[in-house]
């Protein structure tokens, strides 16, 4: 029997103990660490008592095209990495994250992760199978990691205490959470701090995926705009409008529950500069157009959760910048989505007061799309008032 072979069969038997009280993989990796100075992959092959061939086979299982297809030999190279020759890819991360029920993250050292681009790194964090183990308490599915207490005194005094009063809402654990994601992937110390400082203006963590579609350059001017040491010009508001686009991609990643911090600092962010600047009338109108896009964003996240008071509030905002820019295609897309979100809360007449309005809108819009949007949502609102008849022929009440 070699050594290898020997440690896998006493890590084998300590995992399957700490398993029986109820502790994850992930934890069970983290105590196998404690005695073992091996790389994250091999801790979580350890964790499951798996040998090498076995994680082949799995893998392969997973991957039958062969698109990357493992062999004993590679995946020892990947355990040995930065020692051995390879490092492992996004795809295989993936993969072997679904095998040891945990994320793709976890599965690699600070320093690889840093090594990674920053499409690579998304790629990296979108992968999470920890549901997959049965130990996982729901509660606990999707949250951040724990930091512990030491982690949290050894930031003490690296970032200026302005960063941590924040208007975001963001917790001192996420702040800590922050600050180990951006040493991992941020070696430039100065960088970092203004990273840091935009993430938490923006709602932590999650708001980290944003900054990375953003240039070195967008970086600082948006820096100034949120410390307000600078004037807001078209740049500015074209960095803001970049991220609000970017922000419906990471309702797929992320889900609406964590998403919505981060759309709620970014209307604040926006907020707090059409109070602090005084702008030409062509830029405010951007930025209020941003407003409206926030706050239609964060009504469509509170709608997707239930939260139907939650999202005609959102709505309602929305439906003010809309009005201030005397937009009728904005106009009757936000009266559409009242209309459609009263209708779930069970508020029939006041749903159809907002399709009414919406078709008085989209009549002067130029938008063809935003006509027939709103014909449909007409319709609908008819039905849950109990005019299924009148709501069966929308064409013609479009025409009226």
């Amino acid at each position: 029997m070699t050594e290898g072979h020997r440690v896998l069969l006493t890590c084998r038997k300590r995992s399957e103990a700490l398993r029986a009280m109820g502790f994850t993989y992930d934890q069970v990796a983290d105590v196998l660490s404690l005695d073992l100075d091996d790389s994250p992959l091999l801790l979580h092959r350890y964790a499951h008592g798996l040998t090498a061939a076995q994680v082949v086979a799995a893998f392969n299982d997973l991957d039958p095209a062969g698109t990357a297809s493992m062999r004993t030999a590679r995946l020892y190279d990947l355990e040995g990495w930065p020692e051995g020759r390879r490092r492992p890819s996004p795809r295989v991360l993936d993969l072997l994250a679904r095998i040891y029920q945990t994320t793709a993250r976890r599965l690699v050292t600070d320093q690889i992760y840093s090594s990674y681009g920053s499409y690579e790194r998304e790629l990296i964090d979108a992968a999470d199978y920890r549901h997959l183990d049965p130990c996982q308490h729901s509660s606990l599915r999707g949250a951040m990691p724990e930091i512990s207490r030491a982690s949290m005194e050894s930031t003490a005094g690296v970032w200026p205490v302005r960063t941590f009063v924040a208007t975001s809402g963001v917790r001192p654990g996420e702040c800590a959470a922050l600050f180990r994601a951006l040493t991992a992937e941020e070696a430039d110390v100065k960088r970092r701090e203004l990273l840091f400082d935009l993430a938490l203006a923006l709602g932590g963590v999650p708001a980290l995926r944003l900054l990375r579609h953003l240039t070195p350059d967008e970086e600082v001017r948006l820096a100034q705009a949120v410390q307000g040491s600078g004037r807001v010009d078209a740049q500015t508001v074209t960095t803001i409008e970049k991220l609000i686009a970017h922000c419906w991609q990471l309702d797929e990643a992320y889900g609406p529950a964590k998403l919505l911090p981060v759309v709620n600092a970014q209307r604040d962010l926006v907020a707090q500069l059409l109070r602090q600047n005084t702008l030409m009338p062509a830029l405010r109108d951007r930025v209020i157009a941003a407003y409206w896009a926030l706050s239609h964003l964060g009504g469509w996240l509170r709608y997707d959760i239930l939260d139907y008071a939650g999202a005609v509030h959102w709505y309602q905002q929305g439906l003010e910048a809309a009005h201030e820019l005397k937009d009728p295609t904005l106009l009757a897309h936000i009266h559409d989505c009242l209309a459609n979100t009263l209708g779930y809360q069970g508020k029939p007449t006041v749903a159809l007061d907002h399709a009414h309005a919406a078709q008085a809108w989209a009549k002067e819009s130029p938008s063809r799309l935003q006509q027939a949007a709103s014909c449909l949502a007409f319709s609908r609102a008819l039905t849950d008032a109990g005019r299924g008849e009148d709501g069966s022929r929308p064409a013609e009440w479009c025409m009226s």
